[in-house]
């Protein structure tokens, strides 16, 4: 028998409460609170989980595709680091605070950034070596987190400056991203050499306050190659379009080698792919007949003559096609020939977006994209494309300009003709004898078998990279580490298999700049509830990428201040990682403490974790439910098979940053909300986990929408994504998160055998955080709660993207949310959440507010409620931590 779950009714009688940092009374505005003044004998420290780190506890992995040390599984709770500490005491004391909150694993990344004053600086001559200074930091926080039980993650390729002062060839000081040189050792020799030597400088350095080299040190857990890149990324994200002179000759070289090896040739190839048809139609006959669209605020002024049209950008959207100009109503045919010719310029440097897509609901791309680079000059452009959507209402559509205030654009001779030569394979512009390695502004027009040679190219030659790599950490360093290459989506999982653990990244509402680049006075945040996130939620989509038979890791996972339910970020990302039976999950990122007790602090950046109470004070509940294994994993482990030929052949299909989607494959990244999800590859999912999979295919997808509302198979998970509902209820976890309108289950039969049951919202929340989990190493085993409703900088002057600040308040509206260029100022405040607290025990119990440190400080008043017990507390109880006693 069910019964209604009595604790999860709730009115939302209040309005939403403002927030006034600047009074003087903390109890209507907020509490400062923060994790750094944790005692570590404290109940609430989850020191106690770790261990120093001794020879015999180097993690392998298991013959079941997971992470053991000493023939025990283990999961990795971590935190990234782009910096490390500059003293001794500094080191000692953010080592413990690490320990206190839970991690046992730090990935340093970014440390090979020249700008990080980390491993390397840059001299007076512009090159970059090895900061000796900076190394012996190094060396003895890595020996101080070593005896606080927390392994390292070494990242090799992160954040590197690279020059022609470092030796390499003159062309590389004009790439407009960072990111592209490191695409060069993917086929370049002397490049891939000198990632190879920074690893090797690195692993073979003996660390002088442990004796050992880290390539010997069983705390050295894990490397990874080539942070947030690939050669198939960088092709397809339009990085590679900036390669010329020497290196793409030389990558050249490589693609007429590989089709030589397969028996092409000029000849072959060109009878094959170039043919031409006679032009039979024109299509745009009067260019001043199209349409400017403005959407959300942004402006734009349009002036046409009979020759050409003008579009001045008057005020930015927050998305780039917030302005475009079109052309609507063609009629095209998938078997014809067409040729897309203009001229166009604009009044500074930028680019745009030209395409053909459906001129009516649901308006997809029809066949034909491209982005164009204008100057202050007329460019004409001419392209051919076949293959389009069958439709009789395209548009040719110029989009990209909402982001560029201050711009115009001018364009004329637009046409578009039924006909024309098609030339896809040309000869090299650097070296004749060459076949000409097309850019990928070319790609979309092309046919797919020739779309599909070129991308297997691009697909071997990053394999062999990778594989070199390998072997280069494995045979030349001989370090035992485990190894990582990049996240899922910039590379594909045949290529990812290669390597010991799977890893993929995901920010929940990514910061957005609209005009420049990490610009702090010009952003927003997207102040959306991860819990009515529907489909698109970072969670089920990070599923999706998981092999199974590999250990799966998420190395990067966010969600970025100044959005309104932060709270929800650990429990949420905690409890799922532990249902869906992952391996590693590392928070991104912590920053070292600037003052010597970590008190008094603000939120200092978007993905701050230290200094967010939000984050820091959740990390030691969410620790343990993730490391101790205590939310049963989904018994059904749902799989989608997937052959290295299928692969090959989808890779035409594949788009930067989502390389390898699984749902081209048939995953439907929902069914991980009640079932295990991931991918079965041939020769990778080993035989002892094969037997126990479920093919996608015999699953029900049809209870699998755009919100799904429902139990896991378990029934300790329920999610309902239309009005916002996650809780955990089993005998170790209870967490709810909750917000206005939420909608409840009925209390499944073996949630009333839990002792503490999910919380109630009182009458006057709006939103709540409560996540509790048992001490399960504590004789009592008492429960240790997290409870946080928001957090906020004192004057951050939150607020909505485009419109004036007027007074602080607290937002749990879905609009986009920006903040003073500062941040804000010290001290960041906090509010618990106001909730009930059911537990189902013979005897009361006792609920304690804890204090900084951890320890027990005042009792909550305990009352009957028909069955149950229940306790109050308050978003001013300053505290974000409580302990429960129950007989």
């Amino acid at each position: 028998m069910k019964k209604h779950c009595l604790l999860l009714l709730l009115l939302f009688t209040a309005p939403l409460f403002a927030q006034n940092s600047s009074s003087d009374n903390p109890q209507k505005d907020g509490f400062h609170f923060n994790s750094y003044k944790l005692n570590k004998e404290s109940q609430i420290s989850a020191a106690r989980l770790n261990h120093p780190i001794t020879e015999k506890d180097r993690i392998i992995v298991s013959k079941d595709g997971h992470l053991e040390v000493d023939g025990k599984r283990i999961r990795i709770w971590g935190t990234n680091l782009s910096e490390f500490p500059t003293s001794h005491s500094q080191a000692d004391f953010f080592a413990a605070a690490l320990a206190d909150q839970g991690y046992n694993c730090i990935r340093f990344h970014h440390t090979d950034a020249d700008w990080s004053n980390c491993f390397l600086k840059k001299l007076e001559s512009g090159k970059c070596v090895i900061n000796n200074k900076r190394l012996d930091d190094f060396d003895y926080f890595f020996m101080k987190l070593k005896e606080n039980g927390i392994y390292t993650n070494i990242n090799f390729l992160t954040g590197r400056s690279m020059s022609s002062k470092d030796g390499y060839k003159p062309e590389i000081d004009s790439y407009s991203d960072w990111k592209i040189p490191h695409l060069l050792g993917f086929w370049d020799e002397d490049a891939l050499k000198k990632q190879q030597e920074y690893a090797s400088t690195l692993m073979e350095h003996v660390n002088p306050y442990t004796g050992i080299a880290y390539k010997d040190d069983p705390a050295v857990a894990i490397v990874e190659i080539n942070n947030e890149n690939g050669l198939l990324m960088g092709y397809t994200n339009h990085w590679l379009d900036e390669v010329t002179g020497e290196y793409w000759t030389e990558l050249e070289e490589k693609w007429n080698k590989w089709l030589s090896a397969k028996g092409y040739t000029f000849e072959n190839l060109s009878k094959k792919f170039n043919r031409n048809a006679p032009v039979t139609k024109e299509f745009i006959t009067d260019i001043t007949n199209g349409n400017l669209e403005q959407h959300q605020g942004a402006k734009a002024t349009l002036k046409k003559t009979e020759k050409q049209i003008s579009i001045k950008i008057e005020k930015n959207g927050s998305e780039s096609w917030h302005i475009q100009y079109n052309y609507p109503k063609l009629s095209m045919s998938s078997d014809k020939i067409y040729t897309i010719k203009f001229s166009a310029k604009a009044s500074k440097n930028a680019e745009i977006y030209v395409s053909l897509m459906q001129a009516h609901d649901p308006w997809q791309g029809a066949g034909f994209d491209s982005h164009i680079n204008l100057e202050n000059k007329w460019t004409d452009f001419e392209f051919q494309t076949e293959g389009v959507m069958t439709d009789d209402n395209l548009r040719l559509n110029f989009g990209s300009m909402g982001k560029s205030a201050g711009t115009t654009f001018t364009f004329k001779n637009i046409s578009i003709l039924e006909g024309g030569n098609l030339t896809y394979v040309t000869r090299s512009k650097n070296k004749p004898d060459f076949i000409a390695l097309p850019h990928y502004n070319e790609f979309s027009t092309m046919p797919e078998e020739y779309k599909t040679l070129i991308m297997n190219f691009l697909w071997d030659t990053e394999e062999a990279y990778w594989l070199t790599m390998i072997d280069h950490v494995r045979n030349t360093i001989k370090s035992d580490a485990l190894i990582m290459g990049t996240a899922a989506g910039c590379s594909t999982a045949y290529l990812q298999s290669n390597f010991d653990i799977i890893d993929s990244h995901a920010y929940w509402n990514h910061p957005y700049f609209p005009e420049k680049s990490w610009d702090i006075s010009n952003y927003y945040v997207n102040n959306k509830d991860l819990t009515k996130a529907g489909k698109d939620n970072t969670l089920t989509s990070l599923a999706k990428y998981r092999v199974y038979g590999k250990p799966f890791s998420v190395s990067e996972y966010d969600h970025p201040y100044p959005n309104q339910f932060l709270s929800q970020d650990y429990p949420m990302i905690s409890a799922f990682g532990a249902f869906q039976d992952w391996d590693c999950i590392f928070t991104f990122a912590s920053e070292i403490p600037r003052k010597k007790d970590g008190q008094n602090t603000k939120i200092n950046r978007y993905f701050d974790q230290s200094n967010n109470p939000a984050k820091a004070c959740a990390s030691p509940v969410a620790a343990r439910i993730f490391r101790q294994g205590l939310i049963t994993p989904a018994p059904t482990k749902v799989s989608v098979p997937l052959t290295k030929k299928q692969e090959i052949e989808s890779l035409y299909k594949m788009q930067a940053w989502s390389l390898g989607n699984p749902e081209l494959f048939g995953s439907i990244p929902q069914v991980a909300l009640k079932y295990q999800l991931g991918l079965n590859l041939e020769g990778v999912t080993s035989e002892n986990i094969l037997p126990s999979l479920t093919d996608i295919s015999k699953i029900n997808k049809s209870e699998f929408n755009e919100h799904y509302e429902g139990f896991d198979e378990t029934e300790q998970f329920y999610w309902n994504q239309t009005s916002g509902t996650f809780i955990i209820c089993n005998p170790d976890v209870s967490i709810s998160i909750m917000s206005k309108n939420s909608t409840y289950p009925a209390y499944p039969d073996n949630w009333l055998k839990c002792k503490l049951l999910p919380a109630k919202p009182s009458s006057k929340s709006d939103f709540i955080t409560v996540a509790a989990v048992r001490d399960i190493q504590e004789v009592e085993k008492p429960y240790l709660i997290f409870s946080c409703s928001w957090v906020g900088n004192t004057k951050d002057n939150v607020h909505e993207y485009g419109t004036k600040f007027e007074a602080p308040r607290i937002f749990r509206e879905p609009v986009h949310l920006t903040t003073s260029s500062t941040l804000g100022a010290a001290p960041v405040l906090a509010l618990s959440s106001d909730a009930y607290l059911y537990i189902t025990s013979k005897e009361p119990g006792t609920l304690y507010k804890t204090n900084l440190n951890g320890n027990k400080d005042s009792e909550v008043s305990v009352k009957a409620s028909q069955e149950f017990w229940s306790y109050q507390i308050n978003r001013n109880d300053n505290t974000l931590w409580y302990i429960l006693n129950i007989q």
